[in-house]
């Protein structure tokens, strides 16, 4: 069963096993479970700091990277449970080029914000992506009001805790949840001028899974060491028995979609970086 999901979720499965890989390399390079950005290189030259800023290749790699650093297990346990949880349901219905792309583009929406609203602050977690993947849950049960409402009162409690919370970074969280809004807008107005029908009412199995430790999730954002952390959704299966045709239709729509607005996360986060900056 594992096997077969890794396998049908190459982009979900991949990230998570990045975020593994960095976190390890990060604690030898380190000596600390909890203290492993400090004394790293890697996170060094991976983590959100405007200071640490160039804008070069520089900046647009550290605007996608900082999602893969985690401070602490906590912290990674956490974001990690939450990124298989709702990246497999999406992949699963979106398909695998939409799921990076969404990965990508919510990283640069929460960057973005970050550089806009707290340029200073050290900033490592895959948490504005999470925010982003509840955000494009939420949109795949449009036609499902009761899963709908129950996705956007998680994100409610959520940012709730981030705002009370000392040390998460609540800008980031609310960049990665808008340009989740918007993808998931995207989403469904390429599905209607295609033509082609979104998910629908059948709930998948990992939103319920989600939906029942996401509750635990707000804790993973705790700060220990002055870094601000991203701590936080599911999937659905597509409606109906319609061909392949339809089903590849439907996805390369949502990839054209997501694509757009992944793009102009990437350009506004480049622009706050060079207004910041001076360049």
């Amino acid at each position: 069963m594992l096997t077969r999901t890794i396998r049908q979720t190459p982009v979900t499965s991949g990230a998570l096993i990045a975020c593994i890989v960095v976190y390890l390399v990060t604690v030898v390079q380190s000596g600390s479970l909890e203290g492993n950005t400090h004394e790293s290189s890697l996170a060094a030259s991976w983590w959100l700091y405007l200071p640490a800023l160039t804008p070069d290749n520089e900046a647009l790699l550290r605007g996608l990277t900082f999602s893969f650093l985690h401070s602490g297990v906590t912290h990674l346990l956490f974001n990690g449970v939450m990124l298989w949880v709702f990246g497999v349901g999406i992949e699963r219905t979106y398909g695998s080029l939409a799921m990076a792309i969404i990965f990508a583009g919510t990283s640069y929406g929460s960057a973005a914000m970050i550089q806009w609203r707290d340029p200073l602050s050290l900033t490592v977690g895959a948490s504005g992506v999470i925010y982003g993947l509840m955000a494009v849950a939420a949109g795949m049960y449009v036609n499902n009001k009761p899963q709908m409402r129950a996705l956007i009162v998680l994100i409610v409690v959520n940012l709730g805790y981030s705002l009370i919370t000392p040390g998460i970074s609540l800008w980031g969280h609310i960049g990665g949840l808008l340009t989740g809004a918007l993808m998931a807008v995207a989403i469904y107005g390429a599905h209607i001028m295609t033509g082609v029908r979104g998910p629908g009412h059948r709930v998948g199995r990992f939103v319920a899974a989600g939906l029942g430790t996401a509750g635990m999730a707000h804790g993973a954002g705790s700060m220990s060491s002055g870094t601000s952390l991203l701590g936080g959704a599911g999937g659905a299966m597509w409606g109906g028995s319609g061909g392949l045709q339809r089903r590849l239709l439907a996805r390369l729509s949502a990839s054209v979609a997501v694509f757009v607005v992944g793009c102009g996360a990437m350009v506004v986060y480049l622009a706050q970086v060079h207004s910041a900056l001076g360049a």
